[in-house]
């Protein structure tokens, strides 16, 4: 079963590391490597390797551990294509993408932007593979499970740090429609953070002032004086439970209590309208919102080779690991 919980999760927290990756290509790679010149990548070993890991390498646990292992020339293998991404590749796509392959340097001037889609979804597939033993094979110790996702997690940074680094030097609208293709995660977790931030806006902005004691009828003394304080916080400063006034929101105590216990149909239906169309009009309405989050939930169910967004969820709850709220 493929683990998408947790590799969406890693993609998630791990899909733009580039900020940082970029000072140091910046730093450490000579200018001419930064575009297209006419070097190829074996005349990138001319280069001096100073340093006993990757210097674009995000992962400080890996970099010890060839600090201390190793004083031999490395090559960064754990970035390297496997046999099974080249076999699933059809007309050798993958095979011969630069994004998938042994480096000693990033190859910046062969990278174009046709290997970023399928470099990024395939590498996807394999790190979930990996994912997946891990968690089949994992003990509780820094070697067998701190290393590996850490690992797991740099290939990722490396690859992607890449393509966003290209970006920055090297752009092009082929290159920016590529990036957005993959990142479909990064912008869908922007716009549920804006979905909740309308909603959360929207409830607060409501109140229903209420002076008559008969409009609130059969609401119980715990609801009434909630109420009043409400009233109390929004300038009436003599508001009390018994005599008002009161202030009804949509905060979840005051909803359910009106929507429960109050007597007064008009009013339950004018507390229930407002509740269920919050965030539909004026500065915080949603709708462009969530059309673009059933867009992006349907490119991230393709990225994760799923036919919609509707199989991830089924996916999820039928896994046993992990609880669905």
């Amino acid at each position: 079963m493929r683990r998408t919980s947790v590799l969406g999760t890693l993609l998630i927290a791990n899909l733009l590391m580039a900020t940082r990756l970029s000072l140091t290509f910046s730093r450490s790679i000579p200018p001419l490597l930064l575009t297209r010149t006419s070097c190829s990548i074996s005349n990138l070993k001319q280069f001096p390797k100073s340093h006993p890991c990757p210097l674009w390498s995000s992962s400080f646990s890996f970099c010890l551990h060839r600090l201390h292992k190793s004083t031999s020339p490395l090559r960064a293998s754990s970035f390297s294509s496997s046999p099974l991404m080249a076999a699933s590749s059809p007309n050798g796509v993958i095979e011969d993408n630069p994004l998938l392959q042994n480096f000693d340097f990033p190859p910046f001037d062969v990278v174009e932007p046709k290997h970023v889609r399928p470099g990024i979804r395939s590498l996807l597939g394999e790190l979930e593979r990996e994912l997946e033993d891990l968690e089949r094979n994992v003990e509780p110790s820094w070697p067998k499970l701190v290393e590996p996702l850490e690992k797991i997690v740099d290939r990722l940074s490396v690859v992607w740090g890449m393509v966003n680094h290209l970006k920055a030097v090297k752009d092009s609208s082929e290159l920016r429609s590529a990036i957005e293709d993959v990142q479909a995660e990064k912008e869908l977790e922007k716009l549920s953070q804006k979905f909740g931030e309308n909603v959360l806006d929207a409830t607060k902005k409501f109140e229903k002032l209420i002076t008559d004691k008969k409009e609130i009828e059969g609401l119980p003394a715990t609801a009434l004086g909630l109420a009043a304080q409400s009233a109390v916080t929004k300038g009436h400063e003599n508001a009390t439970a018994e005599n008002g006034p009161w202030v009804i929101t949509l905060d979840a105590p005051s909803f359910i209590a009106v929507m429960q216990h109050a007597r007064n149909r008009s009013l339950r239906e004018e507390i229930y309208r407002a509740y269920v169309s919050r965030a539909s009009t004026g500065d915080l309405d949603n709708t462009e919102i969530i059309n673009q989050i059933l867009k992006l939930r349907l490119e991230k169910a393709k990225l994760l080779n799923y036919n919609n967004y509707a199989e991830i969820l089924k996916t999820l709850r039928n896994s046993p690991k992990v609880r669905m709220h």
